[in-house]
């Protein structure tokens, strides 16, 4: 069974991929999450795209996160 995620940084940034491992501390907080087969949405050049198209395809936006594994502290 695979779970695909999508996460949302503090920082603004949108991943996506199959939950690899996580890491949970003993206070039962998240410390780290891999993904598997990662990708990135880059949502400002969506967001400008948008305002000259508004038809652009979401899908378009998503761009491979080099590796095979990517770890989310």
């Amino acid at each position: 069974m695979n779970i695909e995620v999508d996460i949302l940084t503090k920082s603004g940034n949108l991943y996506q991929g199959a939950l690899a491992d996580k890491f949970i501390s003993s206070d039962g907080s998240l410390q780290s999450i891999t993904l598997a087969n990662p990708r990135r949405f880059r949502r400002e050049q969506f967001l400008e795209q948008r305002k000259t198209d508004p038809n652009t395809k979401i899908e378009d936006f998503w761009k491979a996160v080099p590796g095979n594994m990517f770890v989310i502290l």
